[in-house]
């Protein structure tokens, strides 16, 4: 997703070797891409059995005035989605 605000990209996604949710960040959609930032881990047992993660949309909104990303969690137990809230601040 691109962060107007930041004037980067940022990709969400499960680390299935490191069993958490992780994101990184780019000034161009084409990299070079920062190093790996990890949101939570399957290991806590608050996480446990996670298995995807998305962005919200609006997070990326052009009025956004906000340190604050919001994002899913999903779990295989109980088998649901959850909304998360994050603090993030990229350099631009």
């Amino acid at each position: 997703m691109y962060f107007e605000q930041y004037d980067r990209w940022v990709a969400m996604y499960f680390d299935s070797a490191a069993y958490a949710i992780c994101y990184r960040s780019a000034a161009r959609i084409n990299g070079p891409w920062s190093m790996e930032h990890v949101l939570c881990r399957g290991s806590d047992s608050r996480y446990a059995q996670l298995y995807g993660s998305f962005i919200h949309p609006a997070c990326a909104a052009r009025d956004w005035d906000s340190n604050e990303v919001y994002w899913t969690i999903s779990q295989w137990q109980p088998y649901n989605v959850f909304l998360m809230k994050a603090e993030a601040s990229f350099a631009k």
